[in-house]
């Protein structure tokens, strides 16, 4: 491993974008930019406020740029403002060594870049995972699966950088053995600035996979406390998690974990996040595959509750439980909520309301004799106890909640069921799908809206909760006005559950709207993508549209030109309540999947700036390659920029990656 620190004030800043700043007069209207003496633009006069900081766009330049470097794999901006970007496929120092790098934007400088010192490092590269975690602190840690340290190969890495200087901090935490897995390990970070680490491939004492826990310190990356170990092959493997408590303790649960001469039982510790100490006693399992900790979920007052939809419960097999536990002493609270039916796996989903309570909800639940009616509870988060009596589904295989559970702001909570069936005059109709708006305090219906016809399957989609508190359901399966899987948006009140304006609806076959997620902007509004789109006889020329999220009325669109112009649609929410459109292959030059990226105005949907347009094209039909062929963009926490970030752009080489910060 190597580290460096490199300046970038010499750098010419390429592909440089002018930063155009507009005011408004008092009636409204932009108003005049005022040069200074040099003529170039100074104070904008009269009503602007400017912001801290005024950021001119411009590249950030890779220190040590290369073919098929994919700079830019991942792009973070820390709370201090500064930006860390990965570059997985540096070879500067070995072949594919890796590198990752910490960049000051208001300077314009390179403060610090980590490298990895040997062929095949790949250091910030975790295949598939986020190798980048950020702690409460602005420090950082870089997982690495491919680290060889001390010549034992690919026993991976997990590296404390400084969130100031871009510099490791102490040692690399690696494994004693190959493939002991520190590069896959799942890092939590707790509320003051230290870490977890679960590292569920490590060798323990001769033991494969065995597993281990630790308390990691956040400024020194010293380790607290003593290791968490595995006693037996896998017990921390697969479903193992760590979850963070509102009061810095944490939880790990283990649903593989063996005990008592039995397998699979599971277990779930409370930790201390300050020593690293385990609290109370560990709750296992008391039948074999009982999986006890299959889901853990953090309340806000700290409790946390324990699902375990494979626990056995009085002889009866996955029937399921779900405990109230104390944040502080590890102690149950109250009495566990448990399926009275063989399979009936309560727990399968537990859901968290601002207000303490919490959902329980099983779509496999038996009911009154009825095989797979699906059940949801509501749970009091202080005392453990049922609030009402649960909500059922009324026919075979209606599967309530299966779908999922939605928490609003406000406390209520949304209930999906797309396989919902529904009795009208006496004929059963199937799979018309329901979703159902719940009071977060009382457990009590307030409304539903159901599909129209049969095999609509409201909500399968998904349900998208808005700023505003209310919500959208996405039904890509919708029949409408006779076209099959044409598609539907509504915008329902988070309040009454109620219909607010009418459908954004598909109007040819297979149009399958809303079978994307949607984006909510910070202003309520919310952008729909739909890259099925027919668009002026053009099939799946696809479209994006802001719709306004208090009248469900549309504001405006982008639609697409030629077939498969949007498909594959990245859509970013700044924090002003602006948003970016990255459409890979998109024609916009005239030049076949080239790919465009606009900023558009959350309000009004008018385009800011210049189309961003890609120079190299992909293979053609929407399938591969392109400058933007894996283009996303990142929101800063003040909306006065964004980052775009292409890994595939043709820069200085073929695939050496572009990342440039952009000024609104």
């Amino acid at each position: 491993m190597c580290i460096k620190n490199m300046s970038l004030a010499k750098v010419l800043l390429s592909y440089c974008l002018v930063l155009v700043l507009v005011s408004c007069d008092e009636s409204g209207t932009p108003g005049q930019i005022v040069p200074d003496e040099s003529g170039t633009p100074g104070q904008i006069m009269p009503d602007e406020i400017v912001p801290p900081e005024i950021f001119t766009s411009f590249e950030i330049t890779d220190p040590t740029p290369g073919s098929d470097n994919f700079f830019g794999g991942q792009v973070i901006i820390l709370g201090n403002g500064n930006i860390i970007v990965s570059d997985h496929n540096d070879s500067s120092l070995a072949s594919k060594n890796g590198a990752v790098h910490l960049f000051d934007p208001s300077e314009q400088t390179l403060l610090g870049s980590v490298y990895g010192d040997n062929d095949g490092d790949r250091l910030g590269f975790s295949s598939g995972l986020n190798p980048i975690t950020v702690l409460a602190n602005n420090n950082y840690i870089v997982s690495s699966r491919f680290d060889d340290i001390g010549g034992i190969v690919d026993t991976a890495s997990v590296r404390l950088i400084s969130g100031e200087t871009g510099m490791q901090i102490g040692a690399a935490l690696a494994g004693d053995n190959v493939d002991d897995g520190f590069g896959l390990s799942k890092v939590i970070a707790l509320a003051d600035g230290n870490y977890v680490l679960l590292v569920d491939r490590d060798d323990v004492g001769g033991i494969t996979d065995a597993g281990s826990v630790r308390l990691m310190n956040g400024a020194t990356g010293v380790q607290i406390g003593d290791v968490l170990f595995g006693d037996t092959t896998k017990d921390f493997r697969t479903s193992s998690s760590i979850t963070a408590l509102a009061n810095n303790n944490y939880v790990v649960a283990a649903p593989k974990y063996d005990a008592n001469g039995m397998s699979d039982v599971g277990s779930v510790r409370l930790m201390n996040g300050t020593t690293g100490v385990q609290i109370g006693s560990t709750l296992v399992g008391d039948n074999n595959v009982d999986q006890l900790g299959s889901g853990i979920t953090a309340l806000p007052n700290s409790n946390y509750v324990v699902a375990s939809t494979n626990d056995a419960v009085n002889g009866l097999n996955a029937a399921g439980s779900a405990r109230l536990m104390n944040g502080i002493d590890a102690t149950q609270i109250g009495t566990s909520l448990e399926g009275e039916s063989p399979n009936d796996n309560i727990g399968q989903r537990v859901t968290a309301l601002a207000n303490n309570n919490y959902v329980v909800s099983s779509s496999r639940a038996i009911v009154s004799g009825i095989s797979l009616a699906g059940s949801i509870q509501l749970m009091d988060g202080v005392t453990g106890e049922q609030i009402n009596a649960p909500l059922a589904g009324e026919n075979a295989d209606d599967q309530l909640a299966l779908g999922g559970v939605i928490a609003l702001a406000n406390n209520h909570y949304v209930v999906i069921s797309y396989e919902d069936n529904v009795v009208d005059q006496g004929m059963l109709i199937n799979e018309v799908g329901s979703v159902r708006l719940m009071n977060g305090s009382t457990g009590a219906q307030i409304d539903l809206v159901l599909g129209d016809q049969q095999g609509d399957q409201l909500g399968f989609s998904g349900v998208t909760a808005l700023t505003n508190n209310n919500y959208v359901i996405r039904s890509e399966r919708d029949e409408v006005n006779g076209d099959s899987s044409a598609g539907s948006v509504r915008l329902i009140s988070g309040t009454t559950g109620k219909q607010i304006g009418t459908e954004l609806v598909g109007d040819d076959f297979n149009d399958r709207l809303g079978n994307i997620d949607i984006s909510p902007l910070t202003n309520g509004n919310y952008v729909v993508p739909a890259p099925k789109d027919d668009v002026n006889g053009i099939n799946n020329a696809g479209s994006v549209r802001l719709m306004n999220g208090a009248t469900g009325v549309q504001i405006g669109s982008l639609l697409g030109k030629v077939s498969l112009d949007f498909i594959t649609p990245g859509i970013t929410a700044l924090a002003n309540s602006n948003y970016v459109v990255i459409l890979p292959f998109d024609d916009a030059n005239g030049t076949a999947d080239t790919g465009s990226v606009r900023l558009m105005n959350g309000a009004t949907n008018v385009q800011i700036g210049d189309t961003i347009l890609g120079t190299a094209n992909g293979a053609g039909a929407g399938l591969s390659g392109g400058d933007l062929s894996s283009a996303f963009s990142v929101s800063s926490d003040t909306g006065n920029f964004y980052i775009l970030a292409a890994p595939s752009w043709d820069n200085i080489e073929v695939d050496s990656g572009l990342v440039r910060l952009i000024a609104q």
